[in-house]
């Protein structure tokens, strides 16, 4: 192993806007209009100015003189929107990082970590020292391979813990040949990254990585099945069918092999229960069948004791959020399976003769405490997140706190088994922009 190495990392990383040269560099570079200019470094005896921000400029005490040996950034209260920005594609995935010519290396959150395929990360020895003195604790270092604006090269980036940690240093400033270039090239293609541009990258990738998760086609849950317990001295209870209307027929065949197919019903030829079915017209002009358990089942079935969240409870989980997304279960209750011994319960008489539901349905008293209660044991522990039945509701401070929580929020409805309906997917909105009905 070799010596400790000790880098700068930039202002961006505590806070405070002064920029000081270390010491054990005898010069450094800055970006000036496009040219690399030199500066001497500071001798040791010379004090740093720490300023706090503000929204005026402390003036200096000392003589100006022809060839200073210090460099200071001056800077005001809006600093954040004057930040730059560059989509890099890392591992060819497009990830966002700032511009940040003090820094010697590349740092990347472990959101961004995660987008990126996870790769293998190595200890390392360096260290990083912020604008203030204090010291940032380096996880690691991986290496990627990079792309910007036609230049490839293959290098090494830093991995912190700090969720909004993502800078684009020195090491990979001379790579990419940024400052070769005029400046104001490099600040147009800054511009062409804008926060739609970003979130619209930021979904793909999502989608790419969970693409699992936005398939087409029932998902089904592989943590838990739905058990339906009866109340004491209940008698089974048996509904004849009710006619379907001759225009419907076919429709509502045609969803019936569909369920049949999926596996979320199957025929029997038996049964000491059963539901006459119900049809409801769907927008897109397709059908929706459910069984009429008010006809008998749930007056005999037990209550499933959970309770379903009220308002109060959801707007608390998301409170201080700027950032906002929506997920849907495609067919919610239907991605649970029911237990063996609750399948005869759940059984329909249809025009087609009898199917016993594998599936949980909707119309069973117990089916919403159930699936509430499945939402949280999945969402367990995570911040930023609540959920009502099938809408999950997801809130960030910003678009990378929130990029970070629904790749957590992601990977758990990957590990359930469960799947989401694309097209009813909202991410990277404003609160006015989520409809979210509650009941």
């Amino acid at each position: 192993m070799g010596k400790n190495r000790q880098h700068r990392v930039g202002p961006v990383a505590s806070g405070i806007m002064h920029v000081s040269v270390h010491s054990r560099s005898t010069s450094a570079r800055r970006v000036i209009g496009g040219a690399t200019k030199k500066v001497s470094a500071a001798p040791k005896n010379q004090k740093s100015f720490d300023s706090p921000i503000s929204n005026t400029v402390k003036k200096q005490s000392y003589k100006k003189r022809p060839q200073s040996r210090s460099v200071f950034a001056t800077f005001q209260v809006e600093f954040e929107s004057r930040r730059k920005y560059l989509t890099v594609s890392i591992n060819k995935v497009p990830i966002r990082l700032q511009l940040d010519t003090a820094s010697d290396i590349t740092l990347i959150s472990r959101s961004n970590w995660e987008l990126i395929g996870k790769p293998v990360v190595s200890l390392t020895n360096h260290r990083a020292q912020s604008a203030s003195g204090s010291t940032l604790l380096l996880t690691g270092k991986l290496a990627c391979n990079v792309s910007f604006n036609n230049v490839q090269f293959s290098g090494t980036c830093y991995l912190t813990e700090c969720p909004n940690l993502n800078i684009l240093g020195l090491d990979w400033i001379e790579k990419l040949n940024l400052f070769s270039v005029p400046l104001s090239s490099v600040c147009s293609a800054l511009k062409f990254s804008s926060s739609s541009d970003i979130a619209e990258h930021f979904t793909k990738t999502l989608k790419t990585t969970f693409n699992d998760v936005f398939q087409s086609g029932l998902g089904c849950c592989t943590k838990t099945k739905a058990s339906l317990k009866l109340q004491p001295g209940s008698t089974p209870i048996f509904r004849p069918k009710r006619p379907v209307p001759f225009a419907a027929l076919a429709t509502v065949e045609n969803e019936l092999f569909r369920l049949q197919q999926s596996g979320v019903i199957q025929p029997v030829n038996y049964s000491s229960w059963a539901a006459p079915i119900v049809v409801i017209k769907k927008a897109n002009g397709k059908v929706r069948i459910c069984a009429d358990y008010s006809t008998g089942l749930n007056a005999v079935l037990g209550s499933h004791q959970y309770p379903l969240p009220v308002p109060e409870d959801l707007f608390t989980k998301l409170n201080g959020g700027k950032c906002f997304a929506k997920l849907d279960l495609a067919d919610a209750y239907l991605q649970i399976e029911v237990s063996d011994d609750s399948k005869e319960l759940l059984t329909i008489n249809t025009h087609r003769g009898l199917f016993q539901f594998n599936r949980l349905p909707f119309g069973v008293k117990s089916a919403p405490a159930i699936f509430q209660q499945t939402m949280d044991a999945m969402l367990n522990g995570l911040s930023g997140v609540a959920a009502y039945l099938d809408d999950i509701i997801l809130t960030g401070s910003n678009q990378e706190e929130l990029l970070h929580r629904l790749h957590c929020v992601l990977e758990r409805i990957q590990q359930y088994g469960f799947r989401l309906r694309a097209e009813k997917c909202a991410f990277f909105s404003h609160f006015h922009q989520i409809s979210w009905i509650y009941f």
